[in-house]
């Protein structure tokens, strides 16, 4: 932890064709609020990454109005992240809205004690690819009171309370799934008080 508080209010990103437009690395006591990203088609890479911080908030991210962005791209990335918020945003990507994880690099820590909060989390499920993810470096990932098209639960004591997740496409993916998991390292995985809408087979 290199350093101490950054504070972002009130901007509007344009993101180059690939790469990451604002990263933070290494800070504790991050807070972004009301940031706004145009999501040009064809734009890869991320918005946001916050890599290796602690105590950090991000609130009221509304892209919602804006064209989906095309290509791997990911609004929001946590990597390596502990202890923190993400609240009151409204987020519409073609791949994860909030990819949550972390590389594996000395001294790195999973992300951890990340609470997502009365999010709208919408993607293009064409892709199968869920718009909350969190991948297998993730412990004590909880999404509370969020709506979501489809959840891919990943890592240790995940929870999702009081959420509405929406299946993929059955045109594309039979199964139509909401909720499903990969690179699982143990702990407990609740989904509680949800509205699932399974599509196909469910």
């Amino acid at each position: 932890m290199p350093g101490s508080r950054v504070v972002l209010q009130n901007l509007h990103i344009i993101p180059p064709p690939s790469g990451t437009t604002i990263e933070i690395f290494g800070r504790r006591d991050v807070k972004l609020h009301g940031l706004t990203h145009d999501e040009q088609s064809g734009a890869g890479g991320s918005a946001i990454s916050l890599v290796c911080c602690y105590n950090f908030a991000i609130s009221a991210t509304d892209p919602e109005a804006r064209t989906p962005l095309g290509g791997s791209a990911y609004p929001i990335v946590l990597s390596n992240c502990q202890k923190g918020l993400v609240s009151g945003c409204s987020i519409h990507s073609t791949w994860h809205c909030i990819a949550i994880g972390g590389g594996s690099f000395p001294g790195a820590v999973p992300s951890r004690q990340i609470l997502i909060d009365h999010c709208i989390l919408l993607n293009d499920m064409e892709q199968g690819a869920g718009a909350a993810d969190s991948h297998g470096n993730s412990e004590s990932i909880t999404y509370s009171n969020c709506i979501m098209s489809g959840a891919n639960l990943g890592g240790k004591n995940i929870s999702a309370f009081g959420c509405t997740i929406y299946g993929r496409p059955p045109s594309v993916f039979p199964d139509g799934a909401a909720v499903w998991a990969s690179e699982i390292v143990g702990g407990v995985f609740r989904v509680h008080d949800c509205t699932v809408h399974l599509f196909g087979q469910g």
